[in-house]
């Protein structure tokens, strides 16, 4: 029996273009209780929570031109947002994480193109000491932090990879990881759950664009994109939301794991360079890319 679905987007022939149904195999279920315990010196809680899956194309193959990946892209985080809206009616949960594995590397167990949406009951601790360094660097200059580096990247020059009135992709001189692109909004974009359904499919356009860019530069290579998001009930004013998209290009070992400390063996500059040039071309004009 098909799983219900909880959004449709409905294509021009009767048929559909998106659907987002509830995973089946769900790291976290609603049903569950929001308790916890202490184990030791652990504690340990319940997998409050929700886990749903975007299907976002009714073709079992990834998009092949520049305008299928944008769309595709555009009205997946178009029916995320949507979801969110209706997923923080439920006060128990904070956090909302929007995120896509392409390929087997990348973490990815179905082929056919789709993102995922995971509600947490909790602030993941990656995000609380993002939004502790965003604070610190507004108290130390009055300033978001994202603004500085956007301002940085875009007199630097080296990094960006695309940019247009209101969307910049760069790949950051901080890279942790080759060929890591971030997509961010020029201007400080406020509310993600108050930002327009048009202004995020503009939004995820762009990071369509990108993915397809990534994808002629490493053909072959599986990704992971996230968005970044602060609290689900309580958006952080001073938080500048944005995408990463991160090739699985090198594999984190022993220093990255006990230090923190990433070692990074593409130039950045390099990496945008390279981007710029796959910038708009189709993968079906690369054998390849297209497979």
């Amino acid at each position: 029996m098909a799983t219900s679905a909880l959004l449709t987007m409905p294509d021009q022939k009767g048929g559909w273009k998106l659907r987002v149904v509830p995973n089946r195999y769900p790291a976290l279920r609603v049903e569950e209780a929001d308790s916890g315990t202490t184990v030791g010196v652990h504690d340990q809680r319940g997998g409050l929570g929700a886990h749903e899956v975007i299907i976002d194309s009714p073709s079992h193959d990834e998009p092949v031109t520049v305008e299928e990946s944008a769309a595709l892209h555009a009205r997946s985080l178009v029916a995320a947002a949507e979801r969110m809206r209706d997923l923080s009616g439920d006060l128990r949960l904070r956090y909302h994480l929007y995120f896509r594995n392409v390929g087997a590397d990348a973490g990815s167990t179905l082929v056919h193109p789709h993102a995922q949406l995971l509600s947490m009951a909790i602030l993941p601790p990656a995000v609380r000491r993002e939004l502790e360094r965003n604070r610190d660097h507004h108290d130390r200059t009055g300033r978001l932090l994202m603004g500085d580096m956007l301002r940085d990247e875009l007199t630097r020059g080296s990094g960006i990879v695309h940019e247009d009135a209101d969307f910049v992709v760069f790949c950051p001189w901080a890279s942790r990881r080759p060929f890591e692109t971030w997509v961010a909004p020029r201007r400080h974009p406020g509310s993600f759950a108050r930002t327009s359904s048009s202004s995020i499919g503009d939004f995820g356009s762009m990071i369509g664009q990108t993915a397809m860019a990534l994808r002629l530069a490493l053909p072959g290579v599986g990704w992971n994109l996230s968005l970044h998001l602060s609290g689900a009930q309580h958006e952080d004013p001073l938080w500048w939301w944005h995408a990463r998209l991160v090739p699985t290009v090198g594999i984190p070992g022993a220093l990255e794991s006990a230090t923190g400390v990433f070692i990074n063996a593409e130039d950045p500059s390099n990496a945008a360079d390279y981007l710029r040039r796959t910038w708009g071309r189709d993968a079906s004009a690369h054998p390849l890319a297209a497979q």
